[in-house]
């Protein structure tokens, strides 16, 4: 990975009877992720998406709305604990 600052943007065209998902999960397989941090929009959060970014290398930051209940929850309450105590006791890199 170079040194400084640098930004990489994708595109791939969505296949008639297929849906985004599929589309960046083909897009994260084209460049090198080791050492990048990859972001998407909700509809990457996707287990299976984060576990093939960090099985590359990669560091990933997915989007989380509301109707994501639980996991909105859990890491709105994770964060709010974060925040209260300086994230003490909180494992983090």
């Amino acid at each position: 990975m170079p040194k400084g600052n640098t930004l990489t943007l994708g595109q791939v065209m969505t296949e008639e009877k297929s849906n985004e998902i599929i589309a960046i999960t083909r897009l994260l397989e084209m460049p090198e992720l080791n050492g990048c941090i990859v972001t998407t929009d909700a509809i990457g959060c996707q287990k299976e998406m984060a576990r093939g970014i960090v099985d590359r290398g990669a560091d990933y930051m997915l989007a989380i709305e509301e109707n994501e209940g639980q996991l909105h929850h859990g890491v709105w309450d994770l964060l709010e604990a974060g925040d209260r105590t300086g994230l003490n006791g909180l494992p983090h890199d």
